[in-house]
């Protein structure tokens, strides 16, 4: 409604974002795409497919004996049949058989801790240049300074990347530790919202 009481807008608002900066012509047109396209070819621009790297450890890399270990494969072909078009994008590749086709490139290291990831991720963006990064890391060792330290190393290389970073899957039998760990994943990711930045944390099932 503006000054004089006239109802401008026509329809219903379905989502509000509110930003303590001026967004970048980059981020305004994502944003735009988004309302208009969706993400078959919306926020993360329209040129091209979403490259989305996988990142993490054993369970994002996964087992060839059993493929359900990794949720790589099931989440490509969900998104590829609901019309998102992405690109998994890393250096490494598998050949699990999984009765179906979906994108092998991953950057899934087992027994991996956040530290070795952090000293290797800075050449890992750059040779695939992700736009988006689902990190699920933390299992090896339940060190939250050196997750940060990945998020850290993100930011420098492109703060326009998104990256939805997932609690870890707790262990058999269930460990008190990797909750309290889950929590102060929580608690980091809420610290660095004040810089405005992307930022998405799920619980991965």
């Amino acid at each position: 409604m503006n000054s004089s009481g006239v109802d401008n807008f026509q329809g219903e608002l379905d989502e509000l974002a509110i930003y303590n900066r001026a967004l970048s012509e980059v981020t305004l047109r994502q944003h735009y795409l988004d309302g208009s396209e969706g993400l078959r070819r919306g926020y993360q621009g329209c040129q091209s497919n979403i490259k989305v790297m996988p990142l993490g450890d054993s369970i994002t890399r996964g087992n060839a004996a059993i493929p359900r270990w990794s949720y790589r494969p099931y989440l490509f072909q969900d998104l590829t049949n609901s019309g998102i078009d992405i690109d998994f994008v890393g250096g490494l590749t598998d050949n699990y058989n999984t009765g179906f086709v979906y994108d092998r490139n991953h950057e899934g290291h087992s027994g991996w801790t956040p530290a070795q990831v952090a000293a290797n991720i800075m050449s890992w963006l750059k040779n695939s240049k992700p736009e988006m990064i689902l990190l699920h890391i933390g299992t090896n060792e339940l060190n939250i300074a050196d997750v940060e330290s990945i998020l850290n190393i993100i930011d420098t290389y492109n703060e326009n990347i998104v990256v939805v970073l997932a609690r870890i899957i707790n262990q058999v039998p269930y460990n008190p530790a990797v909750t309290r760990f889950n929590g102060n994943l929580t608690t980091m990711v809420n610290n660095r919202s004040g810089t405005g930045l992307s930022w998405s944390i799920r619980s991965l099932r």
